[in-house]
């Protein structure tokens, strides 16, 4: 009966620990996935409208969460879905380096199912998201995105180049 006790206490310790770890890591991919619903949300109201929307309202998105305010702009060629972080400019996780491993990756990067030490890993970066109208040789129009993300000291926002916008010096497109 102690075995069966102790071994259901360890169960749910272990439960515990990797779904706090889990969601500790998973944090900072809040700001990606709320953008890239931003521009999905985007993308689908030009095509019931003809036109992007001037906010976040009209697409009935939050403009803030626990972590984050988002903001809509607008520009000639497309809209820009920008995440702003509610803090410190620093989000930080924490990552296990020493554990039990589980030997299969999360999407977050995990592969510990008990972890004994972690390391705190700071993503201060800034993410921006564009949808733009694309014309083919058809002359058929589409929608199309991209996300970028950039240090905050250099706050490079995506260009306009070749018919498309591109992420801007310094800063790489989010996969």
């Amino acid at each position: 009966m102690i075995k069966k006790i102790i071994s259901f206490l360890l169960i749910c310790l272990t439960t515990w620990l990797s779904v706090s770890l889990t969601v500790s890591a998973c944090r900072w991919l809040e700001r990606v996935t709320y953008i890239h619903s931003m521009n999905r949300a985007q993308q689908a109201y030009f095509f019931e409208n003809g036109s992007f929307a001037k906010s976040l309202r009209e697409l009935d998105l939050p403009e803030k969460t626990s972590s984050f305010t988002y903001k809509t702009v607008p520009t000639s060629k497309g809209v820009f879905n920008y995440a702003t972080y509610l803090g410190n400019n620093k989000m930080c996780r924490s990552k296990c380096v020493l554990g039990v491993p589980n030997f299969q990756e999360d999407r977050c990067g995990n592969n510990y199912f008990i972890c004994f030490q972690q390391e705190e890993i700071c993503d201060n970066y800034n993410h921006v998201g564009v949808v733009y109208l694309r014309k083919l040789q058809n002359s058929t129009i589409i929608t199309e995105q991209i996300i970028c993300k950039s240090n905050p000291e250099i706050n490079s926002s995506p260009v306009w180049q070749n018919g498309g916008y591109v992420c801007g010096l310094n800063s790489e497109l989010v996969k």
